[in-house]
């Protein structure tokens, strides 16, 4: 094979399926490293110019620093491996993952692909979060509160310096450990009746408990918020606590300020939107907390998502799905799901939901909902869709999205007993267009037949191309005659 052969950069090769999506860009390359196709935009935002670098090995098109790192990765792509890596571009403004891939034809290596797609933003947002949880650790550390984390069999799974205190046992000798293997007899018998008690039912809880303080070895009357922790699935997998001391009644006011503004802290810096809402008796909720993150994902202030907004904000054909979830968290069971908020400026953001069931001090019902905006997945799905289902060339049906709508029309046909027509059409002498006046003009002719075929069909329809040259028809409700008129008229 030509290692310049045209179809080493043609359809059949999965990265040049996304030229359309924003920040990515694919180079293919021969055996010799020359720059056989470019597909995307990244590269072009570094002034790059697609025309210039076809036919150029990548030693010629790219600056010395970034060919010495680039080469020994084209050469391992060359030799059958895939390899991914991050890079930064040379001034610094951006970061890319890069993989690159061998391009096998009929059992040999033929080629190399680089796929490079734009990371920055979510370094950006990586660093973001690691900023949010060296917060949050800083809290934990510092906070006069015992707060702990322990798994179904009550191993100690974390455990704040205040916990550690309270037991006199270092965290790395205390993480791993059992309940009843760090307390007295006598108090792990309480305590670990209350973990029970909160697993088994699912809510969170208040209890007053009595612990001993190894600093000072009198006992501390505490007040401890237990809550079930779950998995992805809504499980049960373990607890969480924080246990206030209220031994002294002079100290009350303090301790209650600091759990409030650890609360206060938590829920205005948590990176995911959050919701606090109050539960009628009729089961209707009215916001009474909405912290930074899910209002800046409406495009709102906070203020304004107080009060019973729920059908205001949310999505109409989504106001089932949200009774669902806040039926099911009230009832105790998992609640999860997708819903479309309504943004300020019209559009909707389609978030993964969480709403969770929780008692105020009071004994009041109270709804902690959870939301994080899932937009750019969902849109990326619904492109990737798009391209698998389309011939980048033509714009019509790929090959694989016409077996789907045969399959479909075949069952239909038979289930109602209707007629159907395939045509497959074949381009005699196409070879010789792209031999003689090249692949462009080749591209040209495709492109417009498939536009002139699109034109004459009903919207019923279904056409794709299903080779290089070779379409496919499908005509619904229609007999061997009425197809024979349309193939003459094709």
């Amino acid at each position: 094979m030509d290692p310049l052969d045209p179809q080493l950069g043609g359809e059949d090769t999965l990265h040049s399926a996304l030229a359309s999506i924003p920040d990515v860009s694919v180079i293919v390359l021969d055996t010799q490293m020359r720059i056989h196709a470019l597909h995307g935009t990244a590269l072009q935002r570094h002034g790059y110019v697609h025309e210039r670098m076809i036919g150029q090995t990548l030693r010629q098109v790219m600056p010395l620093a970034v060919w010495r790192r680039l080469e020994p990765l084209c050469l391992q792509a060359l030799a059958g491996e895939t390899i991914t890596f991050e890079q930064a571009s040379l001034d610094g403004k951006a970061v890319y993952e890069s993989t690159f891939s061998p391009v096998v034809r009929e059992g040999g290596v033929v080629g190399a692909t680089m796929a490079s797609r734009d990371i920055t933003a979510q370094k950006e947002a990586e660093a973001k979060l690691a900023d949010a949880s060296g917060r949050l650790q800083a809290i934990l550390d510092h906070s006069p509160m015992a707060i702990y984390l322990r798994d179904t069999e009550q191993r100690w799974i974390v455990a704040n310096p205040e916990s550690c205190g309270i037991l006199g046992i270092p965290a790395e000798q205390l993480i791993g450990r059992t309940l009843a293997e760090t307390l007295p007899p006598e108090v792990y018998v309480h305590l670990a009746a209350h973990d029970r008690e909160v697993m088994s039912s699912g809510e969170a809880r208040s209890f007053e408990e009595t612990v001993p303080d190894s600093r000072t070895g009198k006992a501390r009357h505490v007040w401890s918020l237990k809550f079930p922790v779950r998995d992805p699935e809504g499980r049960v997998v373990g607890l969480g606590g924080v246990s206030l001391d209220v031994t002294g009644r002079e100290r009350d006011a303090r301790e209650l300020a600091a759990a409030r503004a650890l609360f206060e802290t938590v829920f205005a810096s948590a990176p995911v939107g959050m919701v606090v809402s109050r539960v009628g008796d009729d089961g209707g909720v009215e916001v009474i907390q909405c912290n930074p993150a899910f209002a800046a994902m409406l495009g709102r202030e906070p203020s304004e998502l107080l009060g019973s907004v729920g059908p205001a904000i949310v999505h109409g054909d989504d106001l089932p799905e949200r009774r669902r979830m806040l039926d099911n968290a009230l009832a105790g069971r998992p609640a999860s799901g997708e819903l479309r908020f309504k943004h300020r400026d019209g559009h909707d953001i389609c978030a993964l939901t969480a709403p969770s069931l929780t008692y105020g001090p009071d004994g009041e019902r109270l709804i902690v909902m959870q939301a994080v905006d899932i937009s750019e997945r969902k849109r990326l799905e619904i492109q990737v869709q798009e391209i698998a289902d389309r011939d980048t060339l033509t714009g019509l049906f790929s090959r694989r999205r016409f077996q789907e709508e045969l399959e479909r029309e075949v069952s239909r046909a038979r289930r109602h007993g209707r007629p159907g027509a395939l045509l497959l059409l074949d381009l005699d002498g196409f070879k010789q267009v792209n031999d003689s006046l090249g692949h462009a003009a080749g591209d040209e002719l495709l492109t417009r037949i498939g536009e002139a075929l699109r034109n004459i069909l009903r919207a019923s329809d279904v056409l794709a191309r299903i080779g290089g040259d070779e379409f496919a028809l499908i005509l619904p409700d229609t007999d061997v005659a009425a197809a024979r008129v349309v193939a003459e008229k094709l």
